[in-house]
């Protein structure tokens, strides 16, 4: 059996990894998902799959013999302190992710040009006024 921690930090996320590990089970024979440690013996686990590993986490892996990266980088990966040596490193492309962070990027640049974080502001306080938009 090749068991797999993912950890993740959105509950939704934690959903759609639960889902996989139910279609891994079939499709996959031998493969098991998990997105905690509770009630597994660390020393099963031979995966992590994470963006921000927990502090910690990887130290508490004996037998761990791959990373995978979920982010577009492993900035966060690299820079634990725990990061074992001799584990290979390896980054998982999901062809999602570049138009999720393109559509971030449009997100933050509306919001900084049509100035939205004034616009929240007043709000809060209860003020309705108008700017004018920069040309």
């Amino acid at each position: 059996m090749t068991t797999v921690l993912a950890t993740v930090t959105s509950p939704i996320i934690a959903q759609h990894l639960q889902a996989l590990a139910t279609l891994d089970q079939s499709r996959v024979p031998g493969l098991r998902v998990i997105t905690s440690l509770d009630g597994i013996d660390p020393a099963e686990v031979r995966v992590l799959h994470t963006y921000r590993p927990p502090a910690g986490v990887m130290a508490a892996l004996p037998r761990l013999r791959m990373i995978s990266g979920a982010g577009a980088g492993v900035d966060a990966i690299i820079s634990a302190p725990d990061l074992p040596a001799g584990v290979p490193l390896v980054r998982c492309v999901d062809a999602q992710l570049g138009t999720s962070m393109a559509q971030y990027v449009a997100l933050m640049v509306l919001r900084h040009f049509r100035m939205l974080p004034h616009y929240e502001q007043r709000a809060r306080e209860a003020h309705w006024d108008r700017l004018l938009m920069p040309q």
